[in-house]
């Protein structure tokens, strides 16, 4: 039995001697038997495990990769090495299994955070692609020349967030119509908790070279009463506790409200006095209605041509300085000139007529011409506007309280003789009339020529004809005053039209006629022969005119009439008189017989 203890202890030390020097060498060995065990997916778990390790540890020695196949060797080659002091002699010492737990639990973490991290900007990219925007206003102003300030304001529907989230950065393409407006740099927004957020988007809009789209646009905004507008690029979210997502995507269309042609009114209309220039300089005051969502600020000095229906010009003027198209009325002040066409144009001279006889004038159209801002200069220029010019107050008048000069023997003698002379012409009277003439511009003037025409009972009965007056008929801004001349009339109708109004006359002491008044008038500073001369033809529908008798005496009108009675009496003998001359005749003849009543308004009857 000794024996056999003796031979047992002895192989025992054996054992132990030869265990020795195997834990010598152990790193070998044990990455041997690891290399044996281990299958094909293993080692394809080994290469992945190390490249995540190396990914986010520092790169460690050959020999510290080695333990992962002591990890997944068998435990047979634990037990050999369990509780075995280190060798300090060992060149390949044993590593710690915890550092490897480490860095898996790291790896692994990491491999959850990227998971997370993708899941999560899924979820914000949802988000703000559901997101609706609805803008009220969207405001552009003039920035460097190159660029406009944009500044918008409205709400962005959001479903409700667990936290509060905010857009740090946005760079937005502005479309319209296919084109690119500009790009649009936007700050931060706060994003609150979602739900419906009022919102502010300001920041500059770079322009590109090609002006079409912005052209386009502005057209859009100012004649359209709807339109579309796109917006297009990426946004930057800051979400609490998963930091930032950038670059997300974010593709909306705006419906938006247009101004439907602003519909300009022009308010006042006045003629002013100029410099001694070849003009005729006027202000106007215009009021513009803004009903879109757009805002066009710091617009500058706009400039605009208004034409008339044959797209001749009829004025030029400018803003009193600088201008802004808000929303809602906006009242402009403008100054220029009567652009006065060199040849005679119909339609120029028919919106005079209008203006003067206090008719409003239809059918004209407002040309933006230029803007004192680049940018809108090459938006706003070629805009046309349809308005209309407003009738002046009242209208216009330039004679009033005419009296004519007749004398009267020789006025019905000249009738008589013209019908007995030419019993299927007219008969023609010559008078004359003085008047008060006025000027209602706040312009001094001068009248050049006169052609009116004289309307009794619906048709043309005389006329009053100088086309050139030595020297001008001068007037005085807003002024009124008797004329420092007679014009000669000639009354030319038929007997019959001319006795009742020279009757009528006689009897009332006036009559009412109806002018058409056509007068060439050169407006600016008087005796200087400066400004331009405009054709003004209007209408005086009822104006008095009162006899002014020459000698007008009671027995010169009896023998007058006792003339003309005689002459008609032979007349009507000869069997040429008229049946004018007869009905004068027996006028005259039953007021002769009247007795008492002979007198000068009992002769007339």
């Amino acid at each position: 039995r000794r024996r056999n203890q003796g031979q047992g202890r002895a192989s025992g030390l054996t054992g132990r001697a030869a265990g020795a020097r195997r834990v010598q060498q152990p790193a070998p060995r044990a990455a041997r038997l690891s290399r044996a065990m281990i299958t094909e997916n293993s080692l394809s778990l080994q290469r992945l495990l190390s490249l995540c390790a190396s990914d986010i540890m520092p790169r460690a020695e050959s020999h510290d990769v080695l333990p992962v196949a002591v990890a997944c060797s068998s435990p047979l080659a634990k037990k050999r090495t369990h509780n075995r002091p280190a060798d300090t002699n060992d060149q390949h010492p044993q590593p710690a299994v915890p550092r490897f737990r480490r860095r898996t639990q790291l790896c692994l973490a990491f491999i959850a955070l990227v998971f997370v991290l993708v899941i999560a900007r899924a979820a914000v990219q949802t988000v703000v692609g559901n997101s609706v925007l609805k803008l009220e206003t969207f405001s552009l102003a003039a920035g460097d020349g190159s660029s406009l300030l944009v500044e918008a304001t409205g709400v962005l529907d959001l479903i409700h967030l667990p936290v509060g989230c905010s857009i740090t950065q946005a760079s937005l393409d502005v479309v319209h119509g296919g084109g690119v407006v500009g790009r649009l740099e936007v700050g931060r927004i706060s994003l609150d908790r979602g739900g419906a957020v009022p919102i502010t988007i300001a920041g500059p809009m770079a322009v590109p070279l090609g002006l079409g789209p912005l052209q386009a646009l502005s057209a859009a905004v100012v004649q359209e009463s709807e339109l579309e507008l796109d917006v297009a690029g990426w946004v930057d979210v800051h979400v609490p506790l998963l930091g930032h997502f950038r670059q997300l995507s974010l593709v909306k269309r705006l419906h938006l409200r247009g101004a439907g042609g602003l519909d300009p009114l022009i308010d006042s209309f006045e003629l002013q006095p100029n410099q001694g220039n070849a003009t005729v300089a006027l202000s106007m005051g215009v009021r513009i209605r803004n009903p879109s969502s757009f805002q066009l600020l710091s617009i500058g000095v706009l400039d605009f041509s208004i034409l008339t229906s044959d797209g001749t010009a009829f004025a030029k003027v400018s803003t009193v300085g600088p201008v802004s198209m808000r929303r809602g009325v906006t009242s402009l002040s403008l100054t220029g000139h009567l652009a006065v066409p060199d040849e005679e144009s119909d339609a120029f001279r028919a919106v005079l007529h209008d203006y003067v006889s206090g008719r409003s004038s239809t059918g004209l159209t407002a040309v933006i011409t230029a803007a004192s801002e680049p940018l809108f200069d090459a938006a706003l220029s070629s805009l046309r506007l349809d308005t209309s010019l407003p009738g002046r107050p009242g209208g216009a008048h330039f004679f009033d309280e005419i009296a004519m000069s007749l004398d009267v023997p020789q006025a019905l003698t000249g009738l008589v003789t013209s019908k007995l002379v030419n019993p299927w012409g007219d008969a023609v009277v010559h008078a004359s009339a003085a008047c008060r003439v006025s000027n209602p511009f706040n312009v001094s003037a001068s009248v050049q020529a006169i052609s009116i025409g004289i309307v009794y009972g619906g048709s043309k009965v005389g006329s009053v004809t100088m086309p050139r007056l030595d020297p001008p008929l001068a007037l005085a801004a807003v002024s009124r005053r008797p004329s420092d001349r007679a014009f000669p009339i000639v009354l030319r109708a038929p007997a019959t039209t001319l006795n009742t109004l020279l009757l009528e006359l006689l009897a009332k002491g006036a009559v009412t006629v109806g002018l058409d008044i056509s007068l060439d008038l050169r407006v600016g500073v008087v005796g200087r022969g400066t400004g331009s001369v405009m054709q003004i033809a209007y209408a005086e529908p009822e104006v008095a005119v009162r006899a002014s008798l020459g000698g007008g005496e009671t027995g010169r009108a009896a023998s007058a009439a006792s003339a003309v009675a005689g002459a008609t009496s032979t007349a009507v003998q000869q069997g040429v008189a008229s049946p004018a001359a007869r009905l004068l005749e027996n006028r005259i003849g039953s007021e002769q017989g009247g007795g008492d009543t002979y007198s000068y308004g009992g002769w007339l009857g």
